[in-house]
Parts: C-alpha cells; sequence; structure tokens
C-alpha cells in the first residue's frame, strides 16, 4: 500500500510544481493568472509524472504493489 500512495505522490508531484512555476513566471511577467492556463500546466504536470512513473517501474522492472 505504501507503494501505491508513493506513486501518486511522484505523479501528482511535478503537476503541483508545473502549476507553482506557472504562477510565478505569470507574476513576474505581469500577466494575469487564469484558472484555464493554470489547469492546462497542471495536466501537463500529470502527464510528465506518468511518464516518469512507467519509465521508474520499467527500470526497476517493479509493480506498483511491489
Amino acid at each position: 500500500m505504501k507503494n501505491i500512495w508513493l506513486s501518486i505522490c511522484y505523479v501528482l508531484g511535478p503537476g503541483v510544481g508545473m502549476v507553482l512555476a506557472h504562477i510565478t513566471i505569470s507574476l513576474f511577467n505581469g500577466e494575469g493568472v487564469t484558472i484555464q492556463n493554470t489547469f492546462k500546466f497542471f495536466v501537463y504536470g500529470i502527464i510528465a509524472g506518468l511518464i516518469l512513473l512507467i519509465l521508474r517501474l520499467m527500470i526497476k522492472g517493479k509493480t506498483l504493489e511491489g
């Protein structure tokens, strides 16, 4: 069960990071932060996290449960 929770965090981490980076860059550039763009960057981060998770599982040769 621990590996499943770690995998969920492994996928959500890049999504949250992308959102924070988007908000920071938008504020420094003086642009408005919209919900649509923020959600778009969150989805991009989730996709990146899924790719990283799949690569990690392929390299280690394990499943989510062990």
